[in-house]
This record gives C-alpha cells, sequence and structure tokens, in this order.
C-alpha cells in the first residue's frame, strides 16, 4: 500500500537515489536535458523539509525499509515563474493554487500516479511544469485531467524552458 509522509534528511541519501534514477530514466526516455548530473539533490530539499514541503511516498510492500521509499517530491504554494507564462493562459486563479517540483518515483510502484491523486484530493488547483520532452511526466498530467497552459523559464542547469500545466477541481 503506497502512502505519503513529510521527508526528513533521514531520507536524503534515497532521495539522491530516486533523483539519480530519475535522471536515467528520462535519458533513456529521450529527456537528456531536464535534469543535469547533481541536479536535483536532496541538500536542495533541506529547506523544505524544514517548512514540511517535501514529501516521499512510500511502499510497504517492499521488504527493505530503506527501498520502501520509492517516490519524492516538493509542494509549495507559489511559483514566480509562474506569473509570466507565455504563450497560453492559467485556468484557475493566480492568487491561490498549489505547486508540485521536483518529482521523481522508482518505476513499476504507481507512486507519480498515488501522489498525484492525492494531491488533486487535497488542493482545487495545481500547477507543475516539466521539460517539453519529458513525454512520460506530460502523458501522465493529461491522463489525470491536467491541461497544458503555456510555457514558464527558469534560470537553470539544462535550459530555463518548461511546459506549465494546471488542474481545477470541477466545481
Amino acid at each position: 500500500m503506497l502512502s505519503l509522509r513529510v521527508a526528513t534528511p533521514a531520507d536524503n541519501e534515497r532521495i539522491d537515489e530516486l533523483f539519480a534514477q530519475a535522471r536515467a530514466f528520462m535519458i533513456a526516455h529521450g529527456n537528456p536535458n531536464q535534469w543535469q548530473p547533481g541536479f536535483p539533490n536532496a541538500a536542495m530539499l533541506q529547506e523544505a523539509m524544514a517548512q514540511k514541503q517535501a514529501f516521499v511516498c512510500l511502499d510497504d510492500a517492499v521488504a527493505d525499509p530503506k527501498e520502501q521509499i520509492v517516490g519524492v517530491f516538493t509542494l509549495s504554494f507559489s511559483e514566480p515563474a509562474y506569473d509570466n507564462l507565455q504563450g497560453g493562459k492559467w485556468h484557475g486563479p493566480n492568487d491561490h493554487y498549489a505547486v508540485i517540483h521536483r518529482m521523481a518515483c522508482a518505476s513499476g510502484h504507481g507512486a507519480g500516479t498515488f501522489i498525484m491523486k492525492k494531491m488533486q484530493e487535497q488542493y482545487d488547483h495545481i500547477r507543475i511544469d516539466t521539460h517539453k520532452d519529458n513525454v512520460p511526466m506530460c502523458s501522465l498530467l493529461r491522463k489525470l485531467g491536467f491541461q497544458y497552459c503555456g510555457t514558464v523559464f527558469y534560470d537553470r542547469p539544462g535550459g530555463g524552458e518548461r511546459v506549465a500545466f494546471d488542474w481545477v477541481k470541477a466545481q
């Protein structure tokens, strides 16, 4: 059974393993530019951990406790880059939304779908961005009802252009 909990510094080693696995997965699936070696890493999540905005997904069916962490992501409630959306529009309000970043999941557990569905249960408006070459993530987002909104830009390794999506709970 999958569950979520707040990430702690004790999770850092496994989080770095998940980020490395995600980078390898991206490269193998035609997305070599989104995450560069060492980016992201668990050290970057320390502030989010302190603010209880970094989470891990656990699979209690995994025998090895160290391997039970099968996903990681951060959750926040603003993103300055989203103020400069280009080539489209957001479908929900600009003053209140959840943002998911730095999601990485071990293959074969359904953690990505689980994480996104849990966030959809808890929040009325979610925004997320990814690299245009991240076809698996774009497909997951569309499958879960997220809509393409346009392009946002960051100053970061691997280039800063990202496709942006949002999801608004039906009223």
